[in-house]
């Protein structure tokens, strides 16, 4: 048998989990609405290799996606907080806008050898 505060933070849990089920797709819906302009980079960027260059892009999406989450557990465990896995990502958000404007150069938009 619950008691005192044991059963209301039970009743909260089963109120809220309607709501947390009906947010979860406008969620996933701006978490991915990001992706469209990644492609689309690609293309006007490496017209005639856009495909090479978008399978280059899907594999760092995927190396991060599985280096991510044990390195913010690494810095949450040696830091004591979130705070170390935050500036990790701000430093890397910043690191790839230095990239973009270091090595994007659309105005050099090369089209193979010539026929």
């Amino acid at each position: 048998m619950l008691r005192g505060h044991e059963e209301g933070v039970r009743d909260i849990s089963i109120a809220a989990a309607p709501i947390a089920v009906a947010m979860r797709p406008p969620g996933i819906d701006c978490s991915m609405a990001a992706n469209a302009p990644y492609y689309a980079i690609c293309t006007d960027l490496f017209k005639p290799n856009a495909a090479a260059a978008t399978g280059i892009m899907v594999t760092f999406f995927s190396i991060s996606g599985l280096l991510t989450p044990v390195l913010t557990g690494w810095l949450t465990d040696a830091f004591g907080g979130f705070e170390a896995a935050f500036i990790a990502v701000a430093i890397f958000v910043v690191s790839r806008a230095v990239g973009m404007l270091l090595f994007a150069h659309p105005h050099r938009v090369h089209t193979g050898p010539p026929a």
